[in-house]
């Protein structure tokens, strides 16, 4: 059976001028990743940051629905809650959704009210990418098909 998408999810903070390592400590959460003004943005790259970053992401292949990654996101971060307000409103956040489609299948792309509700509570604003590509991901890399629609 072929995959028919791909799911992540991540709150991003950016613009402080701390250590990440401190706002580990302030908000009581450890992130999936952090980089410091300078970082490499990937090793094969050559590419640097331009600013601090903290962020705390899941991505899935089995997933069935967008909501699903971002309730889990918003549980990892509910422990630093009024922490992370006070940094959101002093600093640059995103919650920032990507979709990746496959052929002709496509997972859920759905926020209940209470999923709405908890990232308005937040503070931050919300980015969907949509990215639709022929068969898997290896097949993606090696066509040139401009005409892909989903």
């Amino acid at each position: 059976m072929a995959e028919t998408g791909k799911l992540a999810a991540s709150f991003t903070l950016t613009g402080f001028d701390v250590n990440p390592e401190e706002i580990t400590a302030m908000v009581g959460v450890t992130p999936t990743q952090t980089w410091r003004t300078g970082d490499l943005v990937d090793p094969r790259a050559t590419v640097r940051r331009k600013s601090n970053g903290w962020k705390v992401s899941s991505e899935s292949d089995t997933a069935a629905d967008l909501g699903e990654l971002v309730g889990k996101v918003l549980v990892i971060l509910r422990p630093g809650w009024p922490v992370l307000q006070q940094l959101v409103a002093q600093h640059n956040a995103l919650f920032n959704c990507v979709v990746h489609v496959y052929d002709s299948g496509a997972p859920a792309i759905s926020l209940d009210k209470d999923l709405i509700r908890a990232v308005a509570d937040l503070g931050v604003g919300v980015d969907i990418d949509l990215y639709c590509l022929p068969g898997n991901d290896t097949d993606a890399h090696q066509s040139n098909d401009s005409s892909l629609s989903c």
